[in-house]
């Protein structure tokens, strides 16, 4: 099978022992956009038990959509193979970060900041009855936007998987494994939090927390006791120590038992406000940055002369006219209507209704079920009136996205509109009531779930 649509080759982007990431580019209704596409490396291609992990990667996507996770959006196999399309991120890895800030120690509030965001990853991973297995600062992407994203599930297993399990083969990189990784035992989410300890660790002194050969290191991690960071760093709090010595720790009982402990316990560790992310990269790697955002016009120039055809770049989108189109309607219709609905629908008083022959100035002069009586009746801008909130604000890789909570949402509030609309229109002989209040209530946004999901667009082929 095929991709529904061409992709164009930009550039590669990374490439690792089983496989490689390159940018590609794919015209779109809106424009062009840009996308991460993973392939296996071409002596890899008929491999079978290579691409049995390549289809389980994608099986361990489908199930995993949380802000802090790198989505995968589609996936199938063409004549170069299977593949997986993933959103792509304007970002460094922490790995990057720290090589570039060699010789000046990371904010105590930024690495905080990133091992918050990475634990979030790890709840819904493991709450996914997931382990990552492979956390590491190769892993761990950080975008120009202030968010950390955990990538790359290849080696992820459920925690009651036994496929493509060897005796005595180690899955992973060697600084980053937990000593019963080393003592071939089975890896659980504390194994996780462990890896996680380590990448803190480095991010806190700027680097390994074993050095050496293979064998020493190996050693030092079932055996020697972790440093302390308050040693090497004194603005470091003895919390932050206590918390660093129990992800460390040599038995993983000792560890934290699960992600959401540890996000409890880096809640009430100092710094208690969340670090800029995004400014601290402005300063480190501003030269990558600028690199990134000269993608989309070698995308441009590639397809140009690979097709003669001009592509056509979408827009960014402009917040401050949907605002004024919003405003212009309300003003039109005499002025905003405050509709705050009730939990419970409000059921309005039953009116005859006046004689059509001789029709009032009110109900001749009504607006019903238009984009104007929506934005006077108080919806939120973006919504149904106009762009969707969410696709106004979001990335060109998430385009298509759909919402069903949002949905169910916005039907509700024109059902409600609609029979408010039918009971003032028939109210043109009585004085008119006052209007009530009611509530405009939204399915709260829980933490570990993604605001959009991408199932509908998953397109794998066996």
């Amino acid at each position: 099978m095929t991709p529904r649509r061409r992709y164009h080759h930009v550039r590669e982007l990374a490439r690792g022992g089983m496989g490689r990431v390159d940018v590609v580019a794919r015209r779109e209704i809106d424009g062009l956009q840009l996308y991460a596409l993973k392939r296996l490396l071409p002596a890899l291609r008929e491999d079978p038990k290579a691409r049995a992990m390549f289809a389980e990667e994608a099986e361990v996507a489908r199930k995993l959509r949380h802000p802090n996770v790198v989505r995968v959006l589609d996936g199938g196999e063409d004549d170069q193979g299977p593949f997986l399309t993933m959103e792509l991120i304007r970002g460094v890895s922490l790995a990057t970060l720290l090589e570039r800030s060699i010789g000046e120690l990371m904010p105590l509030e930024v690495a905080l900041e990133i091992a918050r965001q990475t634990a979030a990853a790890l709840e819904a991973a493991h709450g996914a009855g997931l382990v990552h297995r492979d956390v590491s600062p190769t892993n761990l992407l950080l975008g120009f936007d202030g968010r950390v994203r955990l990538l790359d599930f290849g080696i992820a297993k459920t925690e009651t998987s036994t496929t493509h399990t060897t005796t005595n083969v180690l899955k992973g990189k060697l600084g980053y494994l937990a000593p019963e990784q080393l003592r071939f035992e089975r890896a659980d989410a504390r194994t996780d939090l462990y890896a996680l300890g380590v990448c803190l660790h480095e991010a806190l002194l700027g680097e390994r927390l074993y050095a050496g050969d293979s064998a020493s290191i190996a050693k030092r991690i079932v055996n020697a006791p972790p440093p302390d960071v308050c040693e090497r760093r004194r603005d470091v709090p003895p919390e932050v120590s206590e918390v660093l010595f129990d992800l460390l720790a040599k038995e993983r009982e000792a560890r934290p038992a699960s992600a959401t402990m540890l996000l409890d316990l880096l809640a009430v560790l100092p710094p208690s406000e969340p670090a800029d992310l995004s400014a601290y990269l402005e300063q480190i790697v501003a030269a990558e940055r600028a690199e990134q955002e000269r993608w989309l016009e070698d995308a441009e120039r590639i397809l140009r002369e690979t097709t003669g055809r001009v592509p056509s770049i979408p827009p960014r989108p402009k917040r401050f006219v949907w605002a004024a189109a919003a405003a212009a309607a309300v003003l039109a219709v005499g002025g905003a209507v405050l509709a705050l609905r009730e939990p419970e629908p409000v059921v309005a008083p039953t009116v005859a209704a006046p004689p059509l022959a001789e029709p009032t100035a009110r109900s001749t002069g009504e607006v019903t079920e238009s984009a104007g009586t929506r934005a006077s009746a108080g919806e939120p801008l973006g919504s149904s009136a106009g762009i969707p909130s969410s696709a106004a604000g979001s990335d060109p890789s998430s385009a298509g996205d759909s919402d069903p909570s949002s949905s169910a949402d916005s039907d509700s509030v024109a059902e409600s509109e609609g029979e408010a609309g039918d009971a003032e229109a028939s109210d043109s002989t009585e004085p008119a009531p006052s209007p009530r209040r009611r509530r405009t209530r939204r399915a709260p946004a829980s933490r570990g779930t993604s605001s959009s999901m991408m199932v509908d667009t998953w397109t794998w082929d066996e």
